[in-house]
């Protein structure tokens, strides 16, 4: 019976190494992408050079650098996760580690307990994301220009128009009228406004590029795309 329980031990201990291996394993994959996807974002298609954001429509093996944002987000969501499951494969030993670094001779503590302190621990991270989160949201400023204000006064607002937003957020932030972009964009009349740029771009067959040189050109024009649309109608074109 003991050399039955020896073994029931030794093969539940093999499973348990084997499952520590392949997420470590699968951990140094995702850190490597966060760092690889990190460094191509900020060297190779630095911000207004990338893909359905960039100025240029640059694509690395057909994704812009907007889609290796994603890319790059998902890998930490990932990643995050498999540390929590690192912590609760470990979480007995980083118990018994934290109580002899407080010094604490209590008993050891019940399995019931390892799983509230866990529980508290996960509770107290996710707080403290959303509270930070929640923070820095309240924190967060329009440029020079505001949203609201009038199309790009630099290069710097051009370049907030980017493949992460929306149909109605570019149109909002050129300060421009949303049915008017439809048109220059030769999108049908019900398309999803609330749409990112990137994505409607891949199903539409044009570039983030094109939605910037429209509205560069009608603010070099000293006229939104609206206006400009008025007057080519009224005089014969003023552009």
């Amino acid at each position: 019976m003991n050399f039955r329980l020896s073994e029931e031990e030794g093969s539940v201990a093999m499973k348990r190494n084997s499952l520590n291996f392949w997420i470590d394993l699968i951990s140094l994959i995702l850190l490597l992408g966060l760092a690889w996807t990190g460094l191509l974002m900020y060297y190779v298609m630095p911000p207004g050079t990338g893909g359905g954001g960039g100025s240029h429509g640059e694509h690395l093996w057909g994704i812009g650098r907007h889609d290796f944002g994603t890319i790059h987000f998902y890998c930490a969501i990932a990643m995050v996760v498999l540390m929590i499951i690192h912590l609760a494969l470990h979480w007995s030993w980083v118990c018994a580690t934290l109580k002899g670094l407080l010094g604490i001779t209590s008993g050891t503590p019940t399995g019931k307990r390892f799983i509230i302190y866990g529980l508290i621990f996960l509770a107290i991270i996710a707080l403290t994301m959303y509270i930070s989160l929640s923070w820095a949201k309240s924190q967060v400023q329009a440029g020079p220009g505001g949203r609201g204000g009038p199309p790009f006064s630099s290069e710097h607002e051009l370049q907030q128009i980017n493949g992460r937003i929306s149909l109605a957020e570019a149109a909002k932030t050129a300060n421009v009228s949303v049915e008017e972009l439809i048109r220059q964009l030769n999108l049908p009349v019900d398309v999803d406004v609330d749409e990112t740029l990137g994505r409607l771009g891949r199903r539409y067959g044009f570039e983030v590029s094109d939605v910037r040189r429209i509205l560069e050109k009608y603010e070099q024009s000293g006229n939104s795309p609206e206006q400009s649309s008025n007057c080519a109608t009224s005089c014969g074109g003023c552009l």
